[in-house]
């Protein structure tokens, strides 16, 4: 089966996709989409796919608003014969134009026969990889304490509160907690981190923890971390390390974060977009009116995901006296979980 993966320039976006086909165990060509200086889109040549050219796949699979566009081209190119799976909350609102789309619950698409809900994005981390990854890495955290927790750090976005003061008391509360039952603390950061916070981080450990900061030159044996850990911590922020976090078998804690403050102007958008999604998300004409772009979905509901990931007992809100729990799990993997159902489905 000729299979396309059409990628942006978002590594989160291809992270997911690749997720998806490696669950399948499909091979599959990667089509880079350009959206620079370079791509000469003419006539109805979508943004990014003017490269893209016979013979047509089979299938394509996509995630990001930006490979949509592409992705509804190549299936009326090839006179809809390519079945098109479309990733994430932002294609997916084009669901009437594809095969498939997979989005977590808490986007909130409209209710379509098309739709795979999951609990959480999709990512490339499942037991093989981990251990692995362990085999490659056997020394590392060995000189560590255990309960040996590593926390996984996101950073700047357009939705959570972060700064060098939160990253301070974050770094403190962490310390705190860890010292207190006799463990080791190691922070993994992100690209979305910053600078100043990382001092910061840095300054409320005290000496007391190990950070590993991301640096774009260098990579760093992130899934032997996860691996080898007993405890993870995750900030609010990041769904997609949350998901990395609970497709291991280790305790997860949450460390909540603050929304950042909006409009009088945009809380009253958000609240009608969620009234309209209450009311009429089952129906196929809220649906094309999404598809249209004539009204857009609510804002992702981060506190149901959390809310439902607690309740269904994958993850532990993080308090400064909440008890370290070492115990294991059930690992959490969407990948597979809708590699199955596009199998139940027919579409593979």
């Amino acid at each position: 089966m000729l299979t396309w993966l059409l990628a942006d320039d978002k590594p989160g976006n291809v992270t997911q996709s690749v997720g998806l086909l490696e669950a399948l165990n499909l091979p599959y060509e990667r089509k880079q989409l350009r959206f620079d200086s370079t791509d000469n889109p003419d006539g109805d040549i979508p943004a990014g796919a003017s490269r893209l050219a016979p013979p047509w796949p089979e299938l394509v699979i996509a995630t990001g608003g930006r490979t949509a566009q592409a992705a509804e081209w190549v299936k009326r190119r090839s006179g809809g014969r390519t079945r098109v799976i479309q990733l994430g909350r932002k294609g997916g609102r084009r669901l009437l134009s594809f095969d498939a789309v997979i989005a977590p619950f808490y986007a909130r698409l409209p209710r379509h026969d098309n739709l795979i809900e999951t609990l959480l994005p999709l990512c490339r981390i499942n037991q093989s990889g981990l251990q692995q990854a362990a085999l490659q890495w056997p020394e590392l955290l060995d000189d560590k304490a255990t309960p040996k927790v590593v926390a996984l750090v996101g950073g700047h976005n357009g939705r959570f509160q972060w700064n060098a003061e939160i990253a301070y008391k974050f770094a403190v509360d962490l310390t705190r907690w860890v010292s207190s039952n006799g463990g080791s603390l190691t922070m993994i950061a992100s690209r979305r981190t910053g600078q100043h916070e990382i001092q910061a981080l840095e300054l409320g450990m005290g000496g007391r923890g190990e950070l590993v900061p991301w640096q774009p030159d260098k990579k760093i044996p992130y899934r032997a971390y996860l691996a080898r850990a007993e405890v993870l911590v995750v900030t609010a922020d990041s769904e997609s390390m949350l998901a990395e976090a609970l497709a291991t078998t280790h305790p997860v804690y949450l460390y909540r974060l603050v929304e950042k403050n909006l409009s009088m102007i945009k809380q009253s958008k958000n609240c009608v977009r969620t009234a309209l999604y209450a009311l009429l998300k089952t129906r196929r004409s809220y649906a094309r009116w999404v598809h249209n772009g004539i009204v857009l979905p609510p804002p992702r509901d981060f506190e149901a995901l959390h809310a439902r990931l607690a309740e269904l007992g994958y993850l532990y809100p993080f308090t400064p006296q909440v008890e370290l729990m070492v115990d294991q799990r059930e690992s959490l993997n969407e990948a597979e979980r809708a590699a199955e159902e596009l199998h139940n489905r027919g579409l593979i």
